[in-house]
């Protein structure tokens, strides 16, 4: 029985290579990263290609990239075979995406820096919200501390 239309498009889909370039350069950073948490997760391009898409979708709900890699890497078995491709498509396929955390910045707030200013003093640098003398001139001289 002859092929349906269908059927050949399918075939000739799966058949075309995947690439990398077509694929979101921070998913193929994720999973080149991989193997620097665990060794075993050497990837080889088609694979990094195949899975790139999901790793796209990931990053495209919120996730960080060290979210992804912690859960990717794991409780991987022990015994994990030659080629851990299988594995981590699972892990992206079937993992529900959380999303990410309300309220949360993805950069812990800087603390405020007080500039430099030079000690009326002595001329050395130092840093304070108030004082014109250094802590040295400060004590030497007694000056009443201020701010």
């Amino acid at each position: 029985e002859p092929a349906s239309e269908a059927e050949v498009e399918a075939v000739a889909v799966a058949e075309v290579p995947v690439t990398l370039a077509h694929s979101d350069p921070r998913a193929v950073a994720v999973l080149a990263g991989l193997r620097r948490v665990d060794p075993r997760l050497v990837l080889s391009e088609r694979e990094a290609a195949r899975l790139a898409p999901a790793v796209t979708r990931w990053l495209g709900a919120g996730l960080l990239p060290t979210q992804i890699t912690d859960h990717l890497t794991a409780r991987l078995p022990a015994d994990l075979l030659v080629r851990p491709v299988g594995i981590l498509a699972y892990r992206l396929k079937e993992t529900p995406l959380t999303a990410p955390e309300t309220g949360s910045p993805e950069t812990p707030e800087r603390p405020t820096v007080l500039r430099m200013r030079n000690c009326d003093g002595c001329d050395r640098g130092f840093r304070s919200a108030g004082h014109s003398h250094c802590r040295d001139c400060r004590s030497r001289n007694q000056l009443p501390a201020t701010g």
